[in-house]
């Protein structure tokens, strides 16, 4: 009896010791527990979401396969009108007309030159350009609404579900500067779109006068492609040189005739001269595109001369960068830096082909017949084979 109390003591004694220990290891246990639950409960969230977005890719799939399948109504010249109650399941095309929704389309709509309005339900999405948009309260829309060229009149309780892209395309407008002064207002789109008109247009015409050259003086052509291969150098100094004393000269010249009472007379063939110059050297950039459509084709210039397939291909070459870059003019403002960079790469790319080209011309027409001892060489004539001794 008289160890008892000793060993009481004790056992009391490692038990108040030792407890804490054991509560704070249950205590990390349960911890360990709720955090293992917790993260098998985000991963079948995850799961549920993966789910849920295979099925709505399946059913996206599904709606575009049941689109491939269905054909479109096309409306041209003449307004269309679905009533409420009715349903169509194809697309909706609109050229010319006004277009009134207040049915069910399980489809896409879009409208060209003509005022939409929507008062129902769209399954897909809505494009309408040059024309006025008014969605109406009863409107559901499930996917995109873009307009461009027109107003987007767009009532509280219409849905859309998808984005809404607007381009607007004002007329220019007179209306009072900063101090007071009426000057006309013309968008961004205006100078775009005028700006993309005059590419075009300069683009073709230079291309037709390039194919017309082609081939009403294929040999003047063809000397100035030889003097483009055999002195590339050359010609770029030599068209460096011309453009940067081109302009003083012809003022000297105009300002020389003029002092002097007889060379009056000869201003008159000053725009004769103009013209001439300007005609050399679109000869040259037609040489300089033929040769790169060769080079694209594969085919040897030298022997089979130079094609207008060939200017086609290389006036593309040297001008697309310049044309995509001023159709991206017309897209949205974050695209604005990106189209600048591509207008300025594809200035210069036809900055440096008509520099080369004037070198080339000019030099090229310089010669007495065309040809010197540095151009390429002809080709060897293909040896005959002897004949048979019988």
């Amino acid at each position: 009896m008289k160890w008892l109390l000793p060993r009481l003591l004790v056992t009391v004694g490692l038990l108040s010791a030792f407890g804490p220990i054991v509560r704070a290891q249950d205590w990390q246990d349960e911890r360990d527990r709720a955090r293992a639950a917790e993260l098998e409960r985000r991963a079948d969230e995850r799961e549920q979401r993966r789910e849920a977005e295979d099925a709505r890719r399946e059913e996206r799939r599904q709606q575009r396969e049941g689109r491939r399948r269905t054909k479109a109504h096309i409306v041209i010249g003449r307004d269309y009108v679905l009533p409420a109650g009715s349903s169509v399941d194809e697309s909706i095309l609109v050229v010319g007309g006004t277009t009134t929704i207040e049915g069910h389309v399980g489809d896409d709509v879009a409208v060209f030159g003509g005022n939409v309005s929507i008062n129902g339900e769209i399954q897909d999405d809505l494009f309408v350009a040059g024309g006025h948009v008014r969605l109406g309260p009863k409107a559901v829309i499930h996917g995109d609404v873009t307009t461009f060229g027109g107003g987007l009149e767009r009532d509280a309780a219409a849905r859309v579900d998808g984005d809404v892209n607007t381009a607007h395309l004002g007329w220019p407008r007179w209306a009072p500067d900063d101090w007071g002064f009426p000057s006309l207002n013309i968008g961004r789109y205006w100078w775009s779109g005028a700006a993309l008109a005059f590419t075009v247009g300069r683009f073709f015409l230079i291309l037709f006068l390039s194919i017309l050259a082609v081939m009403a003086a294929p040999r003047l052509i063809h000397n100035i492609a030889a003097r483009l291969v055999s002195a590339p150098g050359v010609s770029a100094l030599v068209g460096f040189g011309i453009e940067i004393f081109s302009a003083p000269a012809i003022a000297i010249v105009v300002i020389a005739l003029i002092i002097t009472i007889v060379g009056i007379v000869l201003l008159a063939a000053i725009p004769f001269f103009i013209a001439a110059f300007a005609l050399l050297w679109i000869a040259g950039y037609a040489a300089v595109a033929a040769l790169l459509g060769a080079r694209l084709r594969g085919a040897d210039w030298y022997v089979h001369g130079l094609r207008p397939v060939d200017v086609v291909l290389g006036s593309f070459m040297l001008s697309g960068v310049t044309l995509f870059g001023q159709f991206l003019t017309l897209g949205p403002e974050w695209m604005l830096p990106f189209a600048a960079m591509m207008k300025g790469t594809g200035w210069f790319v036809e900055y440096v082909a008509w520099t080369f080209a004037l070198g080339a011309a000019v030099t090229a027409w310089m010669q007495r017949n065309g040809w010197d001892g540095n151009m390429v060489p002809p080709p060897l004539p293909t040896p005959t084979p002897a004949p048979s001794a019988m």
